[in-house]
């Protein structure tokens, strides 16, 4: 079985890296190049030439490694977005669901119980910005992505905050407003921290570990 030579697997590499700004990703990059190397070889194997073998494994090959066209998955291959729209689908609509039985379960929601929401979201702000930090200078497809939803999820931790704020005293009838909204701060804080919770964790699973 004929197999690529050196020469011939740099050069698909470099083909990734010029077409397709693989080198943000050097574990993706090594997957890609995995697969498209053992289909140029099969193609070979068969009786094509390596020149063509390699247009017709990149002809397939291009609609997967072609930036994503959803809102917030710009810039990542395709084959990417789907695997993270697939995870973060499925975990929002677990948190969504989990939280509404919660909220059910929990019945009538008083004023102590919200009022303590500000501590969540302050909880929730300060867990973005530590794993923010912490992988500042890294990337990969994946890193950046969620670094992108992290930084999404903050501006709305410093909003909810802030309303939870005015609302705690500063300005209104506190009691009162916070008995007929109390449904729906609590639910929002809790959402506004399972989902940074969630984001962090995947956060944590992509980074690279300094040694």
């Amino acid at each position: 079985m004929q197999t690529l030579t050196t020469d011939q697997l740099q050069q698909v590499e470099d083909f990734l890296v010029d077409q397709y700004a693989m080198q943000v990703d050097e574990e993706v990059r090594g997957e890609v190049l995995d697969h498209i190397a053992c289909a140029i070889e099969e193609q070979i194997n068969q009786g094509q030439s390596y020149k063509i073998a390699f247009m017709n494994v990149f002809n397939q090959w291009h609609p997967h490694l072609q930036p994503s066209r959803f809102n917030g998955y710009q810039n990542i291959p395709r084959f990417i977005a789907r695997r993270l729209i697939k995870n973060d689908l499925l975990v929002h609509v677990g948190i969504i669901l989990s939280l509404s039985l919660f909220l059910s379960l929990l019945g009538e929601v008083n004023y102590i119980l919200t009022s303590s929401s500000w501590g969540l979201l302050l909880f929730s702000w300060l867990i973005n910005q530590q794993c923010l930090h912490q992988v500042k200078h890294q990337q990969s497809f994946s890193l950046n992505y969620y670094k992108k939803q992290l930084h999404y999820l903050n501006y709305l931790n410093v909003m909810a905050l802030l309303v939870l704020l005015i609302l705690l005293g500063w300005m209104w009838d506190v009691p009162a407003i916070l008995e007929e909204r109390a449904p729906t701060i609590l639910y929002t804080s809790c959402f506004l921290f399972a989902v940074n919770t969630y984001l962090s964790y995947r956060l944590y699973q992509f980074r690279t570990v300094k040694k």
